[in-house]
């Protein structure tokens, strides 16, 4: 019989989902950025344009490349409940 390896199948759902995630809060972070600056040149102290901004901001990202974020954390759950007969 074949062994699974439970920590490849763990590391392979860390690094999906460090994917999904990472992506969308890099953009949010940028974005947080250049509004950061805008607000240092123009000295506006708005807290809430900055948190709108990052939200809007992970919003279009998830519309524009939503289903290929989370290609990847699917076809790995595909995987391991096509190999749950080997548990």
């Amino acid at each position: 019989m074949h062994e699974v390896n439970f920590s490849e199948y763990f590391v392979g759902f860390l690094f999906d989902t460090l994917y999904l995630a990472g992506i969308p809060l890099l953009m949010a972070t940028l974005g947080a950025l250049a509004v950061a600056i805008f607000q240092a040149l123009t000295q506006i102290q708005d807290q809430n344009l900055s948190q709108t901004v990052k939200i809007v901001v992970i919003v279009i990202v998830f519309m524009v490349a939503g289903t290929s974020l989370v290609q990847p954390l699917v076809l790995r759950t595909d995987l391991v409940f096509s190999d749950i007969h080997r548990f």
